[in-house]
């Protein structure tokens, strides 16, 4: 037999009883499972029915490099919108996307960029932007 062991709603560990032991669950922090469930450590436990816990967000970086910028903008075929607003810039913040040692997540140019592209970008598309960029 098998018990998974539940505080707070959350499955904490997962127990196994021969069922010739005789024993049997003294509290009510325990719950029977069968012998097909899946349930493991971690998953939550609501109204009797277990749920895995939901998949994890990957965090998203705070700085890519000047190449994982570019080839992320040119692979998402963005790069030629954001190189004209880029052209439209003082030279002093033209010189910092030109010569800048990392691409910030919180850079004031970033978020204009994304606010003017034609179907402007939110904050969630940005940041899944520099997930996936971060890889290249």
């Amino acid at each position: 037999m098998r018990f998974a062991i539940v505080d707070e709603g959350v499955v904490i560990n997962i127990v196994l009883v021969d069922p010739e032991s005789g024993w049997t669950p003294d509290s009510g922090s325990m719950y029977e499972l069968d012998d097909t469930s899946l349930v493991s450590i971690g998953w939550s436990l609501a109204d009797g029915v277990f749920t895995p816990p939901a998949p994890a967000v990957e965090p998203v970086p705070q700085s890519i490099t000047p190449l994982q910028a570019r080839k992320g903008l040119r692979a998402s075929g963005l790069k030629p919108m954001v190189d004209a607003y880029i052209s439209t810039l003082p030279e002093e913040d033209q010189e910092e996307w030109e010569y800048a040692l990392e691409i910030r997540r919180d850079s004031p140019i970033i978020a204009a960029s994304a606010a003017l592209l034609p179907t402007p970008l939110t904050e969630e598309e940005v940041d899944e932007l520099f997930r996936q960029w971060s890889k290249l």
